[in-house]
């Protein structure tokens, strides 16, 4: 383990109290963080529907699908966010707090990103169909504006960014502790399903997020696996 980032090891007082059960249970917890969070946000990826150049109309039959696309997106996004605080923790140095502090940055910007570019948007689009004609075209002008406000996507992009860092930091943490490295490609690999936000690109990206959890998680002897 480089000097950069190092294991701190589990207390005796936190490891007495804690049962074989209670170990079991917060393994299987984690391991549904860890690979559901990706798995959700697979299918809200491949689901996701195509905006057209007018967002309103091309949206509109499809508004209810939209919506809850995006929140199951939300949902494993914000799983996935939490899973990347798991494999960080414990570790400590600069590179495990800049995949803590990329973490909180993908949470806060591309969340929010998503819930109101994505689940906002949906709800007006939803709502704006049971208005007469002569309203709509208001409600099209706000959707429009949601969809194409730059400080909008701008967050979008910073949230993007935290990703990004976070699991770049989060390789080079594992890549420390001898974690082998074709899993922390694809852990860094990933990032291209948030770029993307939906589409086969975004699906992939997931997958390899799934790969890469999976092969550290039963392929990698860890040396957080401290002997009782």
């Amino acid at each position: 383990m480089g000097c950069g980032d190092t294991m701190s090891a589990p207390s005796k007082t936190k490891r007495i109290g804690k049962t074989g059960n209670q170990q079991e249970s917060s393994g299987v917890v984690r391991r549904l963080v860890l690979f559901g969070g990706p798995v959700g946000a697979a299918v809200a990826m491949w689901f996701h529907p195509h905006a057209g150049h007018d967002v309103y109309a091309s949206l509109s039959a499809v508004a209810d699908t939209f919506v809850v696309i995006h929140v199951l997106l939300f949902a494993s996004l914000a799983t996935i966010a939490m899973g990347l605080y798991f494999l960080s923790s414990g570790y400590r140095g600069l590179s495990a707090t800049l995949a803590r502090a990329g973490t909180g940055v993908f949470g806060f910007f591309y969340l929010g990103y998503v819930a109101i570019v994505g689940v906002a948007k949906g709800l007006l689009i939803r709502e704006g169909r049971t208005l007469p004609a002569e309203q709509q075209a208001g409600v099209a002008e706000a959707v429009q504006y949601l969809h194409t406000e730059p400080l909008l996507f701008a967050a979008g992009v910073i949230g993007a960014v935290g990703y990004l860092v976070a699991v770049g930091a989060l390789a080079v943490v594992l890549y420390r502790a001898d974690a082998p490295r074709v899993p922390l490609a694809l852990l860094v690999a990933s990032s291209v399903a948030i770029g993307a936000h939906h589409g086969p690109l975004a699906v992939a990206g997931m997958g390899s997020f799934v790969v890469a959890v999976g092969w550290l998680e039963f392929g990698w002897s860890r040396a957080t696996d401290w002997p009782e």
